[in-house]
């Protein structure tokens, strides 16, 4: 069962499209501002697995260890449940995820590099991070990237270590084909390790 609980500005047709043809993937739901998306995740004790939450704007989007994560319009924000996978494997995933978002980067140009534990960086510029925690339903990914949105209006300290991909790029991206080409990496992963326990 797929279904689209959206009200966005942005078009998510290609997302909608994905998760509607996915045996992964089950439901998308958008929010125009939230605390967090993985806070609503875990709020939502209905959701089922497959589930992606994504968000305009977050009011308190966290990173690792509690730290707040300014997550203003432009950027891509969302958290999604997924299935449980063995605590030997989590580091996996973490880093599994991480490649696979520097892959997705790649095709637009930009070169990442992983800044352990979960973050990703450019030139010493963070321009994005992933957060995994355990849930009794399974597996809550938490991912932001600064896509549009304009890291010299981030708070003073923040805003010269950040970058985005519109900065880099010179350019405008559409958060809806960013999306879908990370869900398509975090969908072959998870098959990988859960087939394959490695």
């Amino acid at each position: 069962m797929h279904s689209i609980e959206s009200a966005s500005p942005e078009r998510w047709e290609r997302t909608e499209s994905q998760i509607e043809s996915s045996e992964f993937w089950t439901r998308l739901i958008f929010r125009e501002k939230i605390d967090s998306t993985s806070n609503f995740l875990r709020r939502e004790g209905g959701l089922n697995r497959g589930v992606v939450v994504v968000a305009e704007a977050q009011t308190r989007g966290r990173g690792k260890g509690e730290r707040a994560w300014i997550s203003p319009r432009g950027g891509l924000w969302i958290s999604a449940l997924i299935d449980p996978l063995p605590r030997r494997l989590h580091q996996n995933l973490y880093v599994g995820i991480l490649n696979g978002i520097k892959k997705v980067l790649h095709d637009y140009g930009v070169r990442a590099e992983i800044s352990r534990p979960n973050d990703l960086v450019v030139g010493g510029k963070k321009i994005g991070g992933i957060l995994v925690e355990e849930n009794s339903r399974g597996i809550i990914l938490g991912l932001g990237i600064n896509v549009n949105n304009d890291p010299r209006r981030l708070p003073d300290g923040l805003n010269h270590q950040a970058t985005s991909l519109r900065e880099l790029t010179g350019e405008g991206l559409s958060l809806d084909e960013l999306l879908s080409l990370i869900l398509v990496e975090i969908e072959e992963l998870t098959f990988q390790l859960k087939e394959g326990g490695q």
